[in-house]
């Protein structure tokens, strides 16, 4: 991740390329008040093939594939 940061433009895209697993790893209820429905969030960790591309002042286009895993905040409207 460190080189990352260092070597690759702001510009730069991130293309998933596929997804090859996802498990969550909590889920919980924030309450809404009276008026407003609550949400459900998820703590999700996601395994995928991605692609990194930018373009670089020496190299010209560069394409960084791997494979990495994700870790997200999913929230959504909880169910009524």
């Amino acid at each position: 991740l460190d080189v990352v940061v260092g070597d690759v433009p702001r510009d730069a895209t991130l293309r998933i390329q596929g997804v090859q697993s996802i498990q969550t790893l909590e889920q919980y209820i924030i309450p809404g008040n009276g008026t407003e429905r609550g949400e459900l969030v998820s703590i999700v960790t996601v395994t995928v093939r991605a692609q990194l591309e930018f373009n670089s002042a020496t190299d010209g286009f560069v394409r960084l594939q791997g494979t990495n895993e994700l870790l997200l905040e999913v929230v959504q409207a909880a169910p009524p």
